[in-house]
């Protein structure tokens, strides 16, 4: 296993200030190495990762600190670009004035919307969708269009087996939504660099329907703990 001296790292650390950006944030990096006893060095820093041994890459989010460890046990880094954008798009909504009172990270049912509208538009080769009908709610001109994500690569001829997923059937769950269409949105940021994302948007069909119930969502998003949907035709009463 192969041991460095202060000296050596304090070198190295200078090289990684010219080399890299000296930054404060998170980045998304590919670290390759020859030997895989670096390997062995680092894994117990590692939180989550991909390691290719085949290709002597190891796939991580790394903060200055572990970046300037895995240069000290001699890995090469190549920051990722797009995969850093989208982890600093991720960490502003985290800290940008709540969409839902008190919880920021979750779009509202217009923001998920509109972004399923801007992938479309920006990726028509990975991404389309349906409009399957209209909510509830659409009688009254308060209700929402119902879109189904389609992911997949256009490029490779189907038939593909498809992954149908649902999200927020109960109005008062946000999580369920943004996990979805997050998991849309990292198959498509990652297609063609990386390998996961690339064979299933070239094998296999997701669709995606964000928000099961956009009526209900939006009652709850005003603070109350409305779980169902808006549909009273049988049952008239409160939330």
């Amino acid at each position: 296993m192969r041991r460095w001296g202060w000296g050596l790292l304090a070198a190295t650390l200078m090289s990684v200030s010219a080399g890299l950006q000296a930054q404060d944030e998170v980045q998304a990096i590919r670290a390759w190495f020859d030997d895989p006893a670096q390997l062995d060095e680092v894994t117990p820093l590692l939180g989550h990762a991909r390691i290719d041994r085949n290709k002597g890459v190891l796939i991580t989010e790394a903060d200055p600190w572990l970046r300037s460890r895995l240069i000290a046990a001699g890995f090469r880094l190549e920051v990722d670009a797009q995969a850093t954008q989208a982890l600093l798009r991720l960490d502003q909504a985290m800290h940008e004035p709540a969409s839902i009172g008190g919880y920021s990270c979750y779009r509202t049912v217009e923001e998920a919307q509109a972004r399923i509208a801007q992938l479309a538009a920006t990726r028509p080769s990975l991404v389309s969708y349906l409009d399957i009908g209209n909510s509830w709610e659409t009688g009254t001109g308060a209700g929402y269009p119902m879109r189904v994500i389609r992911a997949t690569s256009s490029a490779t001829p189907g038939p593909k087996p498809i992954l149908f997923l649902i999200g927020s059937i109960h109005a008062r769950e946000y999580t369920p939504a943004e996990l979805v269409l997050r998991f849309v949105e990292e198959l498509v940021e990652g297609y063609g660099v990386d390998a996961d994302a690339t064979w299933i948007l070239d094998h296999h069909e997701i669709q995606v329907l964000v928000h099961a119930n956009p009526d209900g969502r939006k009652r709850a998003e005003t603070g109350i703990l409305w779980r169902k949907n808006a549909n009273n035709t049988h049952c008239a009463g409160g939330n």
